[in-house]
């Protein structure tokens, strides 16, 4: 007479080999995932940051819900906080006395989930693309560059993100 199905030896072993296996993968997977989420959230951080100089090459047109006797110029940037950051447009208009005024237009605003915070020198960072060049301002002042890092709560940072006075932008860990 065969027997169909498993005993309850093999039953007992299987549980207990995946227990062990369990023991090693689960602490693991929790480092694992954490890292994961605070690359894609520095990625994503990054390519907005390109994302906004591109707007500046491109100089694309901002909707502005009021009528003006002309537009002087337009700059595109980003405003990063502790817990996220504001892209917007900033437009020089001139009104009809000829008086210079500027009108900022946000375009989003994103923030960071899961406590992910950025520790800066200056907060919050403003970095600002000028048409056509784009020239750049970091916090309305022209540097070299821009470093931010970012982490979990106030943990020690763990990546950080340069952008250059070009508006090219390095990730690293840290």
């Amino acid at each position: 007479m065969k027997s169909k199905g498993f005993s309850i030896i093999e039953l007992i072993v299987t549980m207990g080999i995946i227990a062990i296996v369990s023991v090693f993968v689960f602490p693991h997977y929790a480092v694992f995932s954490r890292n994961i989420f605070l690359e894609e959230e520095v990625n994503n951080l990054a390519k907005d940051i390109e994302r906004v100089r591109g707007m500046s090459i491109s100089a694309k047109d901002i909707d502005l819900e009021k009528e003006y006797s002309s537009i002087e110029g337009r700059r595109y940037g980003i405003e990063i906080k502790e817990s996220g950051y504001d892209i917007f447009a900033e437009t020089g208009l001139i009104l009809e006395g000829g008086d210079k005024g500027e009108e900022i237009t946000p375009i989003q605003s994103v923030s960071f989930e899961r406590n992910i915070v950025v520790f800066s020198p200056e907060e919050p960072v403003k970095i600002t693309f000028s048409p056509p060049d784009p020239m750049i301002l970091f916090n309305e002042e022209s540097k070299d560059s821009v470093e931010m890092k970012l982490g979990y709560g106030y943990e020690e940072p763990e990546m950080k993100i340069i952008v250059n006075s070009v508006g090219l932008v390095k990730v690293q860990r840290l």
